[in-house]
């Protein structure tokens, strides 16, 4: 009997596996015409770059680095193999103007339910259902245009302004020989801000020595980056306790935005009245169509408190990382922000539009560190690319991250030059600088659609900082990168504060 069973699950097993042959090698044979790095024996029929790029991440660098790796010796086309997936790689003005542009390929929402646990679900980043997202993304557009953002300047500067304070405090406590990472405090700013500004609810990170809820934040985009340079973590028992802990946050996050909402629709209930922000919308929608759908109302909220959270606090932190390493640039930076503001504490939108080189540096951060660092398409057809046949189904990436650091788009990648981001700049003057070679928001009809509210609050609260602090870099700063799904400096920003007098 105990044989039987043995031979049975013996030929399951067999045949399972080679049905996952054959799956391979029908997948390397369609991609078998495209350049890439090279697989070696059976390990690598079966794994393809999985072990590469995990040992790779694991000792603290980016899967980035490997793409513009591979990038510069396979050209701006080439493919991988990470298990029984290839992903293709384009890297070429040409080939991401026809994905995103004349293609529109569909989006794949990589950030939807990580580890099997809704976070992102059907929220408008990652919606598949190109009628139901265009729907939503039209309704949300009025909301995001830059005149209506400039109508919440009054907040933009009350949270920069708690901000200084709250720095002035921390400088008063810990003494000049006590460095403090200014990436935590950018973190908890801009969610106080995105929480106010786009659903009135006043969040009072700064004030709060541990924010909850950056953690849960932080923990759901780690979720989702682990899946993706790991997908056969959940069998690893040594990442249990890890995926636990990942899951349980994800959960805690989206009960805290069942309740905030929950509160706010009770408060709207007997009302007609409703504001102009980002919930007043997503609320005014739900209640004009058949079915009310709460769970992708939740869905929407959590994408709009980490779209307007995370990316912020991360382009700000990697300007700081950039000055302290720039003296030259910090010094442009602040005689301009001190011509322009002097010592007046609210920033409107002349002195904004004055800003020119501080919007340089905002840029220029964002080009070098993408928060986003590539974005993801998935074929649902056949298509010809700078003359290689791209099979249907195909897992595309548009890496920003490496065209930003390609020669051929931005001399000296490397170096960090506001200047090309200056319309007196010969660079910029001559149009080198394309929507298809920089895109940190993404292009097309699947941008970032908080790009507005972004620049206007990088620039302010960038101004507001040099303004009144000097600093200069801890020397035991790391300036290695962390990918939480977005980018951001792995120490936090170590850095020596002193108020300005």
């Amino acid at each position: 009997m105990i044989k039987r069973i043995f031979l049975s699950l013996s030929s399951v097993l067999i045949g399972l596996f080679t049905l996952k042959t054959i799956k391979i090698y029908l997948i390397r044979r369609r991609y078998k015409h495209l350049p890439g790095p090279k697989t070696n024996g059976i390990i690598g029929f079966y794994f393809g770059q999985y072990f590469e790029i995990v040992n790779h991440v694991s000792n603290q660098n980016l899967q980035h680095e490997l793409h513009l790796k591979w990038s510069k010796l396979y050209g701006s086309i080439f493919k991988y193999q990470v298990l029984d997936r290839m992903t293709v790689i384009i890297s070429n003005e040409e080939t991401v103007k026809a994905t995103l542009i004349d293609e529109d390929i569909p989006k794949k929402p990589i950030a939807a339910f990580p580890l099997g646990e809704r976070f992102l679900g059907f929220g408008l980043l990652t919606e598949t259902d190109k009628s139901k997202w265009r729907h939503r993304r039209q309704i949300l557009n009025h909301v995001f245009k830059k005149d209506i953002l400039l109508g919440n300047l009054n907040e933009f500067n009350s949270k920069g302004d708690i901000l200084i304070e709250h720095l002035k405090n921390l400088c008063l406590s810990n003494g000049s020989s006590s460095s403090l990472q200014l990436f935590y405090e950018l973190n908890r700013l801009t969610l106080d801000i995105i929480a106010k500004v786009a659903f009135d609810l006043d969040t009072n990170c700064l004030k709060k020595s541990e924010s909850k809820l950056n953690l849960y934040i932080t923990k759901g985009l780690e979720a989702t980056t682990l899946e993706i340079i790991d997908p056969l973590c959940k069998f690893k028992p040594n990442k249990w306790s890890s995926i636990t802990n990942l899951k349980e946050s994800m959960r805690k996050l989206r009960k805290f935005s069942i309740e905030s909402l929950t509160i706010k629709l009770n408060e709207l209930k007997d009302t007609q009245f409703l504001g102009k922000n980002v919930l007043s919308f997503l609320i005014q929608n739900a209640k004009t169509e058949e079915d009310f759908d709460f769970e992708r109302l939740v869905d929407d909220f959590v994408t709009f408190f980490i779209g307007g959270q995370e990316t912020t606090a991360n382009a700000l932190a990697f300007c700081f990382l950039e000055l302290g390493q720039n003296p030259e640039v910090l010094k442009k930076l602040r005689e301009e922000i001190d011509s322009v503001l002097g010592s007046k504490k609210y920033i409107n939108n002349d002195d904004l539009s004055k800003l020119e080189y501080t919007s340089a540096v905002f840029k220029e951060s964002l080009r070098k560190w993408p928060p986003v660092a590539s974005f993801s398409r998935i074929l649902d057809e056949d298509i010809e690319l700078l003359g290689y046949k791209i099979p249907k189904n195909t897992f595309f990436l548009m890496p920003v991250y490496v065209m930003a650091r390609s020669e051929k788009y931005f001399p000296e990648p490397e170096e960090f030059k506001p200047e090309r981001f200056l319309k007196n700049d010969p660079f910029s003057s001559q149009n080198r600088i394309s929507s298809y070679t920089y895109m940190p928001f993404s292009i097309g009809p699947r941008n970032c659609i908080g790009q507005n509210f972004a620049k206007i609050e990088g620039k302010l609260i960038l101004a507001k900082i040099i303004q009144n602090f000097d600093f200069e870099l801890d020397p035991n700063q790391s300036f290695k990168v962390v990918q939480h799904a977005t980018l951001r400096p792995i120490d936090g920003v170590k850095i020596f504060l002193k108020p300005r007098q």
